[in-house]
């Protein structure tokens, strides 16, 4: 959305010939009139309710030369209007056009979810075509003819980025990846869209101290980095080899028009799919899932009230075969049934519907429903404060482990605050990216009952055969002491303010055929946890 103005309008009709002309204008049109700058592949412009084509040859660096370049080419009704009103009566906003026969309209409508107050209230957007009188902010013109409205546009929630727009950024950087991240006002970071965060106070750092260990974590950590204090790297992100965001901001990955232009949009992939049931048939015998579509290989522990949980989780960019599925290993907090749970979680996924590609990237999610209505990726929708300036959710990650060289880890820690209840987030030990506020959860809003550490595949095609391809981990089955699977050490749990190992742990996998668990811990200071498969092989068809 355009700075300092509460509600755009955009869309163009004119007096054009042909319904082809028309359809073609608006189509390309629509889309780019928020941003606010001339439409260089078509050549109109609205500015001030006065809309123009460039001359042939002209060219126009923003609406204002493009205006002045430009010829009248029809009847144009709209308005930037900082209090987004027209009519007192109706408070309508519309783009209007008559006086031909119309026999079809179309265009490209954002979609939001603005403010409702009263129960006998709406707000709407839409493309209508009209016959008869006007309404009242139109009868000005003559009583009779036919028009159009196109694309009323308000503030309110997005089901995406709403505020994380280069509109609202202090700076944007270009990473070498080809990721661009806005350095948002902390103030106007997305999250607060959240109906339940409209005034909610930030909360700038945890009134605890992340890198605190008690002295048995302590003692046991010295033990197990004996002798490898350079046996494995720490992940970065990618961007910030490109520059950082300044204080006060937030680092924010912009949506990419790349993904955007999938055949399958982002937004339908910002939120997990809620589980079903693939088609029965004879073939599809295998449904043994805890969530169908989803195929686990996590070491878990429950029965108590966890606060917190940490993981060093080594990188990897397991394939992933189709657009619609995904890869990830992380550390989760859950509470409630397997198919109405809540949860915060955070770590590394490989996920081309929400990222649009195959890149790993550090990810964190959340629901209150087992991702049925609620619940998203990083900053697609509503609901993570960010804090911090160092780390952008949803970006790329680097160096990824190999065969030859040391592993590469992230250091997860999800650490409920006991004064405020918000689930803060620390990533590599130190470094407070921000946190889940505890009021847009239920149970969770003040505890945990289960922590799992592992891996999932999301896939119409787990449970089932052919089964996926798409990897876990590695991509690699889980063998004790090699590096080339699927790894997590560093296990802890916070309960009653203390940050230990489990009291018990169990290894799961729903299909050990395709991703297997491995639990070393006899003999052992430091326990650990190998998991992950290729999906689909000789042990898995």
């Amino acid at each position: 959305m355009v700075p300092g103005f509460s509600s755009v309008v955009h869309g163009i009709f004119t007096s054009f010939k042909t319904m082809q002309e028309i359809v073609s204008t608006i189509s390309a049109h629509v889309f780019g009139m928020v941003k606010d700058s001339c439409l260089d592949e078509v050549g109109v412009c609205v500015l001030d309710g006065r809309m123009g084509r460039l001359t042939p040859g002209a060219r126009a660096r923003n609406l204002f030369d493009c205006i002045r370049s430009s010829r009248e080419i029809g009847y144009f009704f709209g308005f930037l209007d900082s209090m987004g009103e027209v009519d007192e009566e109706k408070d309508e906003a519309v783009v209007h056009a008559e006086g031909h026969a119309y026999i079809g309209a179309k265009g490209d409508i954002y979609v939001w979810n603005p403010r409702v107050e009263l129960d006998d209230e709406y707000t709407t957007s839409q493309v209508a075509l009209k016959n008869g009188p006007r309404h009242a902010f139109m009868k000005k013109l003559k009583e009779d003819g036919l028009s159009i409205t196109l694309a009323v546009i308000g503030n309110g929630v997005s089901s995406s980025n709403q505020n994380s727009s280069p509109n609202f950024a202090v700076i944007t950087i270009h990473s070498e990846d080809g990721d661009v991240i806005d350095c948002i006002d902390i103030y106007k970071q997305p999250a607060f869209n959240h109906p339940a965060l409209r005034d909610h106070e930030i909360q700038m750092t945890p009134t605890f101290d992340p890198t605190t260990l008690t002295k048995t974590e302590k003692e046991t950590s010295e033990a197990s980095k004996k002798g490898k204090e350079d046996s494995y790297i720490t992940a970065a992100q990618i961007w910030r080899k490109s520059g950082s965001c300044p204080e006060g901001t937030v680092p924010i990955r912009r949506n990419s028009r790349k993904s955007e232009r999938k055949a399958i949009p982002v937004d339908n992939f910002a939120r997990r799919k809620p589980s079903v049931f693939p088609h029965q048939s004879k073939e599809n015998k295998n449904l043994n899932l805890l969530q169908p579509n989803h195929s686990l290989a996590v070491l878990l522990t429950e029965g108590y009230a966890y606060y917190g949980a940490k993981g060093d989780i080594q990188v990897w960019n397991p394939p992933v075969e189709w657009v619609d599925e995904y890869s990830s290993s992380q550390v989760a907090l859950k509470i409630g049934p397997h198919n109405q749970y809540e949860a915060v979680e955070a770590g590394w996924a490989v996920n081309p519907g929400v990222y649009g590609d195959r890149l790993t990237r550090v990810f964190a999610y959340w629901t209150i429903d087992g991702s049925v209505n609620t619940g998203c990726f990083d900053a697609t929708c509503p609901g993570f404060v960010y804090v911090g300036n160092e780390i952008s959710l949803g970006a790329a990650i680097y160096p990824i482990s190999n065969l030859t060289g040391l592993p590469s880890v992230i250091s997860i820690f999800i650490n409920k605050d006991r004064i405020t209840g918000n689930w803060w987030l620390t990533f590599a030990g130190n470094v407070n990216v921000g946190y889940w506020p505890a009021k847009i959860f239920n149970a969770l809003a003040y505890q945990a009952d289960t922590v799992q550490w592992g891996g999932e595949v999301y896939s119409t095609r787990v449970g089932t055969h052919p089964h996926t391809a798409t990897g876990m981990g590695s991509g690699g089955y889980a063998v004790s002491g090699l590096s080339d699977t699927g790894f997590i050490n560093r296990m802890r749990v916070v309960q009653s303010a203390v940050t230990k190992f489990p009291d018990w742990v169990k290894a799961y996998s729903d299909e050990y055929d395709c991703y297997s668990t491995f639990y070393n811990w006899e003999s052992m200071a430091e326990p650990e946890f190998h998991y992950g498969g290729p999906g689909r092989s000789s042990r898995c068809p």
